[in-house]
């Protein structure tokens, strides 16, 4: 390094670089050279996975969960988790327990319904077994909707029924009703009798 005997730097010739001052504040030249990538990162890392360290137990079927059915049947909280349509594509308990998301997918499981299974074989591993819920009152509300059209893009938002001559221009109504702000404005009858009564006071 080539070090100078003043303190400012005298900058004779462009050079693609920088000035900096070390400890004894001289003036050191520092030259940019290309980048030189660390051999240290290339290197094979060996990593653990989280399962490896803490292995989740395989739990035998619990005797409110005797089989497959009936442990689909009881994840299946909404219309939209059908999961006890989907029984017959596990073999067994293990492969229940077992089956990644991306293996559920290719035979054919929605990805939503796949991710609500992997996410109840993580909860019963961890001990919580899935409790029976009463959907008879779901499914008779949803059934009152049955035939009836939907909203245009699709959405769950359904028309209800509406009765005959509901809206105001059928009823003959064509303009707005005007509210009558001076009875709104007026003082109730109690507020009136409240004023006579501190006034008598006075």
């Amino acid at each position: 390094m080539k070090r100078f005997a003043c303190h400012k730097p005298v900058r004779t010739l462009p050079f693609s670089g920088q000035w900096r001052f070390n400890q004894s504040r001289t003036p050191t030249k520092v030259f940019k050279y290309s980048y030189m990538p660390d051999p240290r990162k290339f290197t094979p890392v060996e990593t653990v996975s989280e399962e490896e360290l803490f292995p989740m137990p395989l739990r035998p079927p619990h005797e409110e969960v005797p089989d497959v059915a009936t442990f689909l049947e009881r994840i299946s909280i909404t219309r939209q988790l059908r999961c006890n349509e989907h029984a017959g594509v596990f073999r067994d308990w293990e492969h229940l327990m077992c089956a990644t998301v991306k293996e559920m997918k290719a035979l054919g499981v929605p990805p939503n319904v796949a991710g609500h299974i992997s996410q109840w074989q993580k909860n019963y591993r961890r001990g919580e077994v899935p409790r029976l819920i009463d959907r008879a009152p779901m499914e008779e509300y949803w059934a009152q909707f049955q035939g009836k059209r939907k909203c245009q893009r699709g959405a769950k938002v359904i028309f209800p029924d509406v009765p005959e001559n509901y809206r105001p221009h059928q009823q003959g109504i064509v303009q707005r009703p005007v509210k009558d702000l001076v009875a709104a404005n007026m003082m109730p009858p109690w507020v009136r009798e409240l004023e006579e009564k501190q006034q008598k006071r006075k």
